[in-house]
């Protein structure tokens, strides 16, 4: 309502404008319509070429809201697929007291070497059982019998053996005291040459005792090449990072290892993404990067199994390539308004000349009358049937009834 009084009170100065200005009427027709047509049209064009432009970015943020949660759930499903099989595995090791240990022992590593032949992925499979369940004399809180299928050089090889006899190591504590599920925090692989690793352990529990862990090893090397396939638009740059801010998988492997405090120093400060990262909700910002872009990030996050430290997949698109569809919108739009303008006051001068050359010709023709010339070929003739028309109509009946007094004087003088 205030676009429209503002319009009113122009339309309003300019009209008064127009009676100090000695304007003919063609003029004052042409200038009232085509002023009030084109603040007009120019605030309807410009409203819904500027709403174009927003729903187009809004569209934009939308699909890499909508990409990122898509491949979250993707390397989310993988990893919750590995995580069934150490659970699964958890579940059934329960059963081995139904034979003796060493005969189970050897049930164990046929079923690591099945596994791991239809998951190339899985660097290792292991279970670790407390020292102090299997040898009723053994005492102390620590010691555990460690059983591994791996590979090394093309082959799958395995062994067991007594470890931690003079204490537990700091993750094994960690992981043995919380009691639950884990994912670890990448780490470098001491089996494999290059990439990342990480390990997803389920605990193994006997009424209510802790007696050990069941975990795969697994290598993160498939995670990078579904990273390289996020491409919603061009010039993206997507993350996977962990519970820690450690980066997983990046189209620059160089960033491989390293935390996104060091590498994305910026947005981790302002946003403190580590902390919303581990709080496992979906996140999204704007922010400028070290260049002064400004880019949009879309974080959502990654939930494995019953884990307590959920990973996240980020992407980051530079705002202008968001933008390039909706300015490109926009300028159309633009565009389209001003040749819109153009034709509309184009129009507008043909109507009003369409208006104002009849009366003009009456105008004329009243003037010759006034001033004593009149004869037979000043009457108008006009085709339309409108106000105009009878205008010219009457003046020629006035003619018509001048010119026969005129003569009738002229017949009385003779």
């Amino acid at each position: 309502m205030l676009s429209f009084f503002v319009i009113f009170k122009a339309l309003k100065v300019r009209n008064t404008s127009f009676m100090k200005i000695k304007l003919n009427l063609r003029q004052k027709i042409a200038f009232t319509i085509i002023g009030t047509a084109v603040i007009l049209f120019a605030f309807t064009i410009g409203y819904f070429t500027i709403s174009t432009k927003k729903g187009y970015y809004n569209n934009a943020k939308d699909l890499n809201l909508s990409v990122t949660s898509h491949y979250a759930k993707v390397v989310e499903g993988s990893l919750n697929e590995d995580m069934a099989i150490v659970r699964t595995l958890s579940t059934a090791f329960l059963e081995h007291n139904q034979l003796p240990f060493d005969e189970w022992r050897e049930l164990i590593m046929g079923m690591y070497k099945q596994v791991m032949i239809v998951n190339p992925h899985i660097d290792a499979l292991w279970d670790s059982w407390e020292l102090s369940y299997l040898d009723p004399n053994w005492d102390k809180p620590y010691g555990r019998w460690l059983h591994i299928c791996y590979r090394e050089g093309g082959k799958l090889l395995s062994k067991y053996e007594k470890r931690s006899l003079d204490g537990n190591p700091a993750v094994y504590s960690s992981l043995k005291f919380s009691g639950k599920e884990s994912i670890l925090d990448p780490y470098a692989s001491a089996l494999q040459t290059s990439g990342l690793m990480t390990s997803l352990v389920s605990p193994l529990y006997i009424k209510g005792e802790f007696i050990g862990l069941i975990g795969a090893d697994l290598f993160l090397g498939r995670l990078q090449t579904l990273i390289n396939e996020i491409k919603p638009f061009a010039e993206v740059e997507p993350f996977l990072i962990s519970s820690q801010g450690t980066i997983i998988a990046h189209p620059d492997t160089a960033l491989l290892a390293q935390n996104i405090q060091d590498v994305y120093p910026i947005i981790s400060k302002n946003y403190s993404v580590v902390e919303m990262v581990k709080s496992g909700k979906s996140f999204s910002f704007t922010e400028r990067d070290r260049t002064g872009e400004k880019r949009f990030y879309t974080f959502f996050p990654v939930n494995v199994g019953r884990t307590q430290t959920p990973w996240a997949l980020a992407v980051a698109v530079p705002e202008r390539v968001i933008l390039s569809q909706a300015n490109k919108s926009y300028n159309i739009g633009i565009l389209v308004g001003l040749i819109g303008i153009i034709l509309l006051i184009t129009i507008i001068f043909i109507l009003a000349n369409n208006i104002t050359k009849p009366i003009k010709q009456i105008t004329s023709l009243l003037k010759d009358v006034s001033e004593g010339r009149i004869d037979k070929s000043m009457r108008p003739k006009f085709n339309s049937q409108d106000e105009i028309a009878e205008m010219g109509q009457a003046l020629t009946d006035s003619i018509d009834s001048l010119l026969a007094k005129t003569e009738f004087a002229r017949n009385i003088g003779r």
